[in-house]
């Protein structure tokens, strides 16, 4: 494919990391929540499969060096899944290094890894605690 400026891939992969850098912005979709959590979704998570309202599974914290296109912001990992079909949906939050590495992560204290107790998802669905019985986890 030839192109009038000579550089056409060039000028996609800047134009590609330009919306990464400014497409995903906390604001408008997440926020920060100050807790062990992070951030919080300002939409409902519904199961795309079956339309079941989903849970969080886990969140985990990476640093700045993980994503070298970015500078100075860290991400958070949030896992939701469908407590019916077991559909999982993953969602990267940038954010600041600052923030996450000392703010959240001191809360967690020292752990990057998240995951809420089983009492958190029994109260939300008896129906997973009723599998997590079946399984001999309680």
């Amino acid at each position: 494919m030839s192109s009038s400026n000579g550089n056409s891939g060039f000028y996609r992969i800047k134009k590609f990391l330009g919306l990464l850098k400014t497409s995903s912005k906390l604001g408008e979709k997440w926020v920060r929540t100050n807790d062990i959590y992070a951030h919080e979704p300002t939409f409902p998570i519904n199961c795309g499969h079956c339309g079941e309202r989903m849970m969080l599974r886990y969140t985990e914290i990476m640093p700045t060096r993980s994503r070298a296109w970015r500078i100075n912001e860290g991400v958070n990992n949030m896992a939701y899944k469908c407590p019916r079909c077991h559909l999982m949906y993953k969602f990267f939050i940038p954010d600041d290094t600052d923030y996450l590495m000392e703010t959240i992560e001191k809360k967690r204290d020292g752990l990057g890894l998240y995951l809420p107790p089983k009492d958190v998802w029994e109260k939300e669905n008896p129906e997973v605690k009723k599998r997590l019985e079946i399984l001999g986890y309680m």
